[in-house]
């Protein structure tokens, strides 16, 4: 299978980066002194990938239908299923799609959350319905939390994978005591919550929820067990339940309009303290008592500033998304007043006006809006997915973007080896539609039937099927084709000469194995001849395609000639033959 390696490009940058790294460090003008850290697995003005919600890039309008999507807010993924789920603000409802690995271009949802078809667009409160639903968040156990935010509340949706269609019932709610409800008290209590803006969850089950509008952070210890419209277990921007006041002159222990999280394995918590111009830090947040101060900040000097520093790089103006990814320990910021997503590695342990490693999401630091792949118009929620790959929900293009890191494998790509035996193959992990460098070779005498044998494997991410198509035969050489694994296993010649072999869904490493027998035909008997064959597999949806060359070389079989003894010596020679 193919190993995740570095493209050649990025491999050269990493060697070049290291050798930098080893002679200097580099300093800020304003006196921070940062340790590069290794290359960004993403570059700058990165084109995405892929688009949900449009059937392709440049278009950017508005739909409710089961692939039409309207100011999505958020995206997460299941990471039991891998399934996609997105938040819709003006539709009020939340889609899933049946994978992350299947998702196309303009691909369809099968299942719709808050809403009874694919065209509805109700709101209420009630056990089925949302009301501008925000952030979203699908924990290990593979639950669904969404906040709900027009309606004051937390819902979590239990095997959020496994829920029908349509109007699927929550299993839970916080912020409110019923499903029925949608109050929103005047003074804030350590049950309610007004306007909850984006949601994470820890592995041990710690729910954290941005409490916007009462500038604070609930955290509720083991939340899913909890009865509906419990209290919260700890809060941060605030000394008391009670409190709810903003901090328009920032200090180190409150918020101006906390509008997104992100947490990482060990339970680091950051706060996107969006009316302060700065991302705050939480280490080890749940140990910490109410009220705690921050640990560390991005986007401003010291834990007293909240200056605008327009478009450069290290500003962060209006984050309303943020997620954060083992790889490089990497925070992704979004900043929609520039539309783009910083990218901060070694989130950990940087602290200050900290220039990003690279961004994306636009064509220059303070370009504006557009519906490129290279471009986004008010970029908020994101996550990512097991392999590194950004998933974005782009609110006013109305779609999702997904962007690739510079190393990851491709989303399909079959991988043909070939080889005398099953046990000698050559050719893996090289993709070549020619089939130079790999190649089957096999010598034959007289009649007998040469057998090369093959491997097609997945070494993309996507579960996809294979189409091979193979060489025919010809007036020297009769060519059969023998597949050993399903869905057709036995002679497949037919099918395969004419290109309509088609293999079974492949999960990533899943492997197609064959037999080619080359025989030769009774006008190649009696004189050297050569076969020059292929057998090319490909993707059916895309252009990834790999190239195994069949060559076999035959001779004539060489009659023995008797040899006559001569006259006088017949039993020497018969002795000697039978010595032989």
């Amino acid at each position: 299978m193919r190993q995740k390696l570095l493209s050649r490009r990025g491999l050269l940058r990493t060697i070049a980066a290291t050798a930098f790294l080893g002679l200097c460090l580099t300093t800020h003008s304003y006196g921070i002194l940062i340790v590069p850290p290794s290359p960004p697995n993403y570059e700058q003005s990165q084109a995405a990938s892929s688009v949900i919600g449009q059937t392709d890039f440049g278009p950017n309008s508005a739909g409710r239908s089961q692939s039409n999507i309207q100011a999505p807010d958020d995206v997460a993924i299941c990471p039991i299923t891998k399934k996609v789920f997105i938040s819709e603000v003006s539709n009020h409802r939340i889609l899933r799609f049946a994978s992350y690995e299947a998702v196309q271009n303009g691909g369809q949802a099968e299942a719709v959350i808050g809403q009874g078809n694919y065209s509805n667009a109700s709101f209420s409160a009630t056990r089925i319905n949302l009301r501008f639903p925000r952030g979203i968040f699908v924990d290990n156990e593979g639950t669904l939390w969404v906040c709900d935010s027009g309606n004051s509340r937390v819902l979590w949706f239990d095997d959020a994978a496994e829920l029908p269609e349509f109007d699927p019932p929550a299993s839970g709610v916080l912020g409110q005591s019923m499903f029925t409800t949608a109050n929103n008290p005047s003074t804030s209590t350590q049950s309610s919550m007004d306007n909850p803006n984006d949601c994470v969850v820890e592995s041990d089950g710690t729910l954290w929820v941005a409490d916007i509008d009462d500038h604070r952070v609930l955290r509720f210890d083991n939340a899913r067990m909890k009865l509906n419209g419990a209290n919260a277990d700890g809060v941060l921007g605030q000394d008391d339940f009670v409190s709810s006041s903003s901090s328009t002159s920032p200090v180190a222990d409150e918020f101006n309009t906390p509008s997104c999280l992100a947490i990482n394995d060990s339970g680091t918590l950051w706060v996107s303290d969006t009316g302060n111009l700065r991302v705050l830090r939480f280490n080890s947040a749940k140990t910490k008592s109410d009220g705690a101060n921050a640990d560390a900040l991005l986007g401003q000097n010291n834990l007293t500033s909240n200056t605008n520093y327009g478009s450069s790089d290290y500003a962060i103006n209006s984050c309303y998304g943020m997620t954060w990814d083992s790889r490089n320990n990497t925070l992704f910021v979004s900043d929609i007043g520039y539309h783009r997503i910083l990218v901060f590695q070694n989130a950990t342990g940087i602290n200050g006006r900290v220039s990003p490693n690279t961004y994306f999401g636009n064509t220059g630091l303070a370009n504006g809006t557009g519906s490129s792949a290279q471009q986004t118009n008010q970029p908020r929620g994101m996550t990512t997915d097991s392999d590194g790959r950004l998933w974005l929900a782009d609110f006013l293009n109305h779609r999702i973007l997904r962007y690739d890191p510079i190393d990851a494998p491709p989303v399909v790509q079959p991988d043909l080896s070939i080889g005398p035996k099953l046990f000698r193959l050559n050719g893996n992990n090289a993709y070549t539609a020619s089939g130079i460098g790999q190649r089957g070779k096999a010598k034959i005498v007289g009649s007998k039937r040469a057998r090369i044998f093959l491997k097609q494997e997945n070494d993309g991410w996507a579960i996809h099927p294979t189409k091979f198509l193979g060489s025919k035969r010809n007036r020297l050489f009769k060519v059969k084709y023998i597949s050993f694994t399903g869905p057709v296993a036995g002679n497949v010649t037919s099918s395969m000469i004419t290109g309509t072999l088609t293999s079974r869904e492949q999960d990533t490493g899943d492997s197609h194995f064959f037999r080619v027998d080359v025989k030769p035909t009774s006008r190649a008997k009696d004189r050297k001849a050569k076969y020059k064959g292929y057998v090319r597999a490909k993707d059916p949806a895309s252009i990834a395609v790999d190239t195994a060359q069949t060559f076999v070389k035959a001779k004539p079989k060489k009659e023995k000639k008797k040899k006559q003894p001569d006259s006088g010596s017949e039993g020497v020679s018969t002795l000697l033959d039978f010595v032989d």
